[in-house]
């Protein structure tokens, strides 16, 4: 995953992140600027200037998907928790998370109300949040600007996903090592000789 971040007209004092074609503007400002999107009865609409640059850029417009989410709510973005920081939403990991052993313990887990059997539906919903949510570790180390503390927190953390494998970790070896040497829908080789 790629988030592209810029800031957007430094007077407005906002910051734009896009992923694909979802565009989220950011801001500390107590006032969301009038230039960039207003309260209209229900919902937000947007500013002229914005709406102007992003058929500029030749996108287009869902207004049906305009929405404003305040720092005290829960804060969505590309279906992603944003408040303190990235994250799954916990309804999403406890589902795939359910939907996992499912599968491990009866060979079959229910998605979208029938039964389902695909590992690697299961190992793309397990990749995902496992780069989520490691992937926040991996960038605070990242930040570190001491050399030898990054190098020790570096260390710590091969050592502790080693001896101590967080629950996704562990979940997510679990449907791997299913996938490569138990899945019984592969047909074992036994030195088959090839002509």
């Amino acid at each position: 995953m790629t988030y592209v971040s810029r800031v957007w007209r430094p007077r407005h004092k906002c910051t734009f992140t896009r992923y694909a074609d979802d565009i989220t503007f950011s801001t500390n400002q107590k006032e969301f600027p009038v230039a960039l999107a207003r309260p209209e009865g229900e919902g937000w609409i947007l500013g002229d200037e914005l709406r102007s640059r992003i058929k500029d850029a030749s996108f287009t417009i869902n207004d049906a998907k305009t929405r404003m989410q305040l720092r005290g709510s829960r804060q969505s973005v590309t279906g992603l928790t944003v408040n303190e920081k990235v994250n799954v939403p916990q309804s999403y990991y406890k589902r795939t998370r359910a939907m996992t052993h499912a599968f491990l313990t009866k060979g079959k887990y229910q998605r979208a109300g029938a039964d389902a059997t695909s590992v690697q539906t299961l190992e793309g919903m397990l990749n995902h949040i496992f780069h989520i949510k490691e992937r926040q570790i991996d960038i605070a180390i990242e930040r570190e600007k001491n050399e030898d503390k990054k190098k020790k927190l570096l260390a710590d953390r091969r050592e502790a996903s080693e001896k101590h494998p967080s629950a996704i970790r562990a979940l997510y070896r679990r449907l791997i090592f299913y996938r490569h040497f138990i899945d019984p829908t592969k047909t074992p080789d036994y030195g088959r000789r090839r002509d």
